[in-house]
């Protein structure tokens, strides 16, 4: 019995951890994949159609930086190819240019502080609590037992004692029948074995026939009652 409760709460411990272990693997899958959208770039805007003015303009070949804002964005292109042109024949041909500095939107969604995963030995601590609690019942049944055992001991002498005493009160009173049986059947006539001596000249009473028979009760003889009353 103890080992099957033993197995018992060993399949409920190996549920549990299987349980919390899913559990925790769900959470923590939950958390990465909210870190991963969460620190996914913001989608590039894309460039605008051109209007169906500029088309037709470069359908009729006018140039489209005629005008105050043409010309502002040409000497813009201007400056942008120079600067181009001239970091490019200054700085070294490099095999691998260093990554960007991470923008501060990737940083926040970084966290801190690593994510703790769960340990298979968490749950062990619930499983001593357990085992803890199965020792303390088994030692109460112990002692429930024990005291049982003790009760039966003292209710099995008492009876010894008191089957004793009755023995010696049957004895009691069959010495006292038999003293009493002794008492009344005649004096003058010895008995041996429930059986008087008699002689020549004695006559049969129905007094010596009923002493004979108490004797006979006394002494356990039923055949010779029922022969000496069959014969009568």
């Amino acid at each position: 019995m103890y080992q099957e409760a033993l197995m018992l709460m060993l399949s409920l411990v190996l549920a549990f951890v299987g349980f919390v272990v899913a559990f925790y693997w769900r959470l923590a899958w939950g958390m990465v994949q909210a870190c991963e959208e969460g620190c996914m770039p913001d989608p590039v805007p894309v460039a605008k159609a051109q209007s169906a003015r500029s088309k037709e303009r470069r359908r009729r070949g006018k140039d489209p930086f005629k005008g105050v804002k043409g010309k502002k964005m040409l000497e813009k292109l201007e400056t942008a190819r120079s600067v181009s042109s001239s970091s490019s024949s200054r700085e070294p041909d490099t095999p691998m240019s260093p990554a960007p500095p991470s923008s501060p939107e990737v940083e926040q969604c970084i966290p801190e502080e690593p994510i703790e995963f769960p340990t298979i030995y968490s749950p062990l601590a619930p499983t001593q609590q357990l085992v803890e609690e199965a020792r303390a019942r088994e030692e109460q049944a112990r002692g429930a037992l024990e005291r049982c055992e003790e009760m039966m001991h003292w209710e099995r002498e008492a009876w010894r004692r008191r089957e004793a005493e009755m023995q010696a009160q049957i004895h009691q009173l069959m010495y006292q029948v038999q003293a009493y049986a002794a008492f009344v059947s005649p004096t003058w006539y010895p008995i041996e074995r429930g059986r008087r001596r008699r002689r020549d000249n004695d006559v049969d009473d129905d007094d010596d026939d009923v002493s004979e028979l108490l004797v006979d009760a006394i002494l356990k003889r039923p055949e010779r009652i029922i022969r000496k009353r069959a014969a009568s």
